[in-house]
């Protein structure tokens, strides 16, 4: 195997007292290592790792302990912990920090899957966790006479086993029985005689290694089994559990049993992601035998709140050196005395609820609880006020008016601690929300500052700004005199739920994804800080314009806006032609795609290709669509175009077509305020003009006639003998029951508006 370069870094310069104006600046990201001792363990997993410590070090031989978790949730911490107290004093990385009794009476091994992976040898993995851990006994043996008999047993073991590697060199001292060309794979299944040979002469190998030694037993820990080709790692285990599950050693195996449980599925042709029961049974049996204890990671229990607090603390306590006053009280400075205070704050009008404890809770509903992800994140913040101060220490920033100074100030002075508690109550959600939800999040932060004003029935109007309706939609809260479903249904943003059906797809119905719904949840707690009370009042311009300058800096350094499609691209075309009533007239595409889905109207598909436009088609025959309707939104106008005249019907031989058309344009007469002079009746098509007529609050109007419509249109197409057909293989854009394949419409039917 080549040799891996180690590459010696210079020592990192001292760094002034201030970077750009700034002393939270000068120590900034976290590096992404493992805890080596308990002393920063802000998780507080220092008492599982001592409780498996206590049962590794004390229970029967031989056992297999599987640490079970995500990436990036702490096992290599957990294991590392474990070796640390186990080491003799020197061994490992870093000061002694803890030493367990049981420290004298083991011997430890470490071992690195990833490492051999990266240069190409997780084909033989096996095999050289073999070597290098007989390596490690055969050193512990050296000017011992059976030492060279354990190395030319396991050379006369390789020699039956994998006759290509008998000529390869086998050296005493190292212990490298194999060469670098030996699959795991050639090795035998553990019924051989060569295997039983080779499993007894590393039992001996392991005796007589600990005996001498003075120690009890061989604990080995195998770490990132997860991160090498899921067969392969079984093939490891396999090896493990066939030729080195012998008295006196515990192995410990750090792994996602998701990524393990895809290699047995893999080997033994099982699929049991089907509800193949079976399957399930044989891949658990495999774990069953493998693994004796299996220990999972309690992500569960693990809360951001103390890693966040350190870190906000150190920014704080770096800003405002010298500013507490007062005695130092239980432990704590007066500087530290005076974060706690600021930290530690109840939220106005909220029943003592603390503001930074709630915080905590929205960044954690958005990140989850793994420690990688928090660091990673935290990561981003430190980046983006870096970015942020120099920017405003060169001047060299094209700002809006009163922009001129960095948002970051972590200031505890009397007059700034508000300032300070609203722009941290908006960076650190807004970092969250672009880290979650990085194709959804320009969307949500567009125009921030715009306003949006809408007379709701007889009730007051209701006036508030682009992102507060944003945000409203997303969490689902209303003011407390729009109380009503219709109303709520009237402030609704379509257009952007649209776009997050768009992104995150639609898992059995209406926002049931759970992507979306945890983002409904992280909005409401958001919208409750940014609010600064629970009492539902407006978001203020002011309580906005920290969010307006860390999106407009965010979104520089963050994801590219994503376009939006279909029905979402149409209605904000809607929007653009007649700001007032271009929301409600595209309204109507969300209803009657939902109408076609929820109610299965087999005989009408609906799409919309083009931005400007909104068609439904319904089926004609065994081949044929024709279009029904058509929703414009171009040329500075948003129309309406209704092909079910008299003579369309008597061509499609539907009887009844014009007749359902004309109760839906008289009810829309009564309903919804259609004048005459809004209609224009044509052989082919009857064209409706929408204006200041129709706006949003009166979408009510056209609800019901519209669902009726439709209704009664796939009844007529049905009784009229036409066979319904699933829609075009054609992956339709999200939302649209189906697509009209261009080819079947007639030329008749795809003519522009005269």
């Amino acid at each position: 195997m080549p040799a891996l370069l180690r590459l010696r870094l210079s020592s990192t310069p001292p760094v002034s007292e201030e970077v750009f104006g700034f002393k939270s600046l000068t120590q900034v990201g976290r590096k992404d290592t493992p805890l080596s001792d308990d002393s920063v363990d802000a998780l507080e997993i220092a008492p599982y790792a001592r409780g498996l410590e206590h049962f590794i070090c004390t229970c029967e031989t031989p056992m297999t302990v599987g640490i079970q978790g995500e990436w990036g949730s702490g096992k290599t911490s957990m294991m590392r912990l474990i070796q640390k107290r186990l080491s003799p004093p020197g061994d490992g990385d870093g000061p002694q920090k803890a030493v367990s009794s049981h420290q004298s009476s083991v011997m430890t091994f470490w071992f690195e899957t990833w490492q051999y992976g990266a240069v190409g040898h997780s084909d033989q993995l096996g095999l050289l966790l073999m070597r290098d851990l007989a390596g490690q006994l055969l050193s512990k043996l050296k000017e011992d006479d059976r030492s060279y008999r354990y190395v030319q047993n396991m050379k006369a073991f390789l020699q039956q086993a994998a006759p290509a590697v008998a000529a390869g060199a086998v050296s005493t001292a190292t212990g490298g029985v194999i060469d670098g060309g030996t699959l795991v794979g050639a090795l035998p299944t553990g019924g051989s005689s060569a295997s039983a040979d080779m499993r007894k002469n590393f039992a001996d190998l392991v005796d007589h290694a600990l005996t001498k030694s003075e120690k009890n037993k061989l604990i080995v820990f195998i770490d990132d089994l997860d991160r090498i080709p899921p067969a392969r790692a079984v093939r490891l285990l396999e090896v493990l559990k066939n030729f080195m599950d012998v008295p006196r050693c515990i192995f410990v195996v750090a792994c996602d049993y998701d990524v393990v449980r895809e290699g047995v599925s893999e080997l033994m042709g099982l699929d049991a992601s089907r509800g193949d029961h079976k399957a399930r049974e044989k891949i658990d049996a495999f774990f069953h035998k493998i693994f004796q204890v299996p220990f999972h990671m309690p992500t569960a229990s693990y809360s951001i709140e103390s890693l966040f607090r350190q870190y906000v603390e150190k920014k704080l306590l770096a800003e405002n050196e010298g500013l507490g006053t007062g005695n130092r009280k239980q432990g704590r400075s007066p500087d530290e005395q005076l974060v706690d205070q600021f930290l530690n704050r109840a939220t106005s009008g909220s029943d003592n609820v603390n503001w930074f404890k709630s915080l905590s809770e929205t960044v954690e509903g958005a990140l989850g609880t793994n420690p990688r992800a928090f660091k990673r994140y935290l990561n981003v913040v430190d980046l983006t006020c870096c970015v942020d101060a120099a920017f405003a220490h060169s001047g060299a920033r094209k700002s809006p008016k009163g922009d001129k100074t960095a948002l970051a100030q972590w200031s505890l002075k009397p007059a700034a601690t508000q300032q300070t508690k609203r722009w941290l109550l908006t960076l650190f959600p807004l970092v969250a929300l672009q880290q979650r939800w990085p194709d959804f999040a320009p969307h949500l932060l567009e125009d921030v500052q715009s306003e949006f004003k809408l007379e709701v029935g007889g009730s007051e109007p209701v006036q508030m700004t682009v992102f507060e309706r944003r945000l409203r939609t997303l969490a689902q809260w209303w003011p407390d005199h729009v109380s009503s479903e219709e109303y709520a249904n009237d402030l609704e943003d379509e257009t952007l739920i649209e776009v997050l059906l768009q992104i995150y797809g639609d898992a059995g119905g209406e926002r049931e994804h759970p992507e979306i719904q945890r983002l409904e949840r992280f909005c409401r707690s958001w919208y409750e800080l940014l609010n600064n009370t629970h009492v539902d009042t407006r978001l203020t311009k002011d309580e906005l314009l920290p969010l307006q300058r860390w999106s407009e800096r965010l979104g520089r350094m963050g994801a590219s806006r994503s376009e939006p499609r279909g029905v979402a691209a149409f209605q904000q075309a809607c929007v653009k032609q007649h700001p007032k009533a271009g929301d409600g007239f595209a309204a109507l595409s969300s209803l009657i795609v939902h109408t076609i889905k929820s109610r299965e109207l087999t005989h009408l598909f609906a799409e919309s290709k083009k931005p400007e436009e909104f068609r439904v088609f319904a089926k004609t025959g065994s081949q044929g669509y024709t279009k029904l309707l058509v929703l414009l939104a171009r040329s500075g106008s948003l129309e309406f175009k209704l092909n079910a005249t008299e003579e369309v019907a008597r061509k499609k031989g539907v009887t009844g077509l014009d007749d359902a058309a004309n109760v839906l344009l008289q009810a829309w007469r009564d309903e919804a305020g259609l004048q005459d002079s809004h209609v224009a009746v044509k052989p082919q098509s009857v064209w409706i003009r929408y204006d200041q007529w129709h706006h949003r609050a009166g979408a009510r109007g056209l609800r019901e006639p519209i669902i009726a419509f439709l209704n009664q249109v796939d009844d007529l197409f049905r009784a009229s003998g036409m066979t319904a057909v699933a829609p075009a293989s054609t992956p339709a854009p999200h939302g649209d029951p189906g697509v009209a394949p261009p080819a079947v419409v007639s030329s008749s039917d795809v003519g522009a508006p005269a």
